[in-house]
């Protein structure tokens, strides 16, 4: 049986315009070796209850599904009947 389990996350983004130059993690102290593509980055993590070291074999947490998702509009209240003559 598949269960759903709803988490709040922090989640940040940042918007590059264009190619932006910033560090990479394998180069010397602060070098600009890496580029950031033309985009909108977004970064977020589990929280840390969600990310043991080592999961139990019977874990259901295996395997993970990130949806993004988005309330639906409000509808218009529906318009009055109009009065009987």
């Amino acid at each position: 049986m598949s269960r759903s389990l709803l988490n709040p996350l922090t989640v940040s983004a940042k918007v590059v315009r264009a190619e932006t130059k910033v560090p990479s993690l394998g180069g010397a102290v602060f070098n600009r070796d890496a580029v950031l593509e033309k985009g909108i980055h977004v970064h977020w993590s589990l929280p840390d209850w969600l990310t043991p070291v080592a999961l139990p074999a019977n874990s259901p947490f295996k395997m993970w599904r990130i949806v993004r998702t988005a309330p639906a509009p409000a509808r218009p209240a529906p318009a009055p009947a109009p009065p009987h003559a």
